[in-house]
């Protein structure tokens, strides 16, 4: 059974933003679903993880790869 989750990222430029989220829909993690969240400068991720075949912590771990590759980190708040 999945568990739902989201991420919300930002970035210094709505340039690397929209890398990040062009990456993301071009299926680069798997199946997951994003969108500009506040601004141009923040992307939020959301995804189910089966937990018997992926942990939580591989998914965000490749997220926040991918993110900091282009001088993005999670947001808080």
């Amino acid at each position: 059974m999945g568990m739902k989750t989201d991420i919300a990222y930002r970035f210094p430029t709505a340039a690397k933003a929209s890398r990040f989220l062009a990456e993301l829909q071009g299926g680069v993690i798997g199946r997951c679903q994003c969108k500009r969240h506040r601004d141009d400068k923040e992307i939020i991720v959301y995804y189910d993880i089966d937990l018997q075949l992926e942990g939580y912590a591989s998914v965000a771990q490749r997220l926040d790869q991918l993110a900091e590759s282009l001088e993005g980190s999670e947001s808080t708040g």
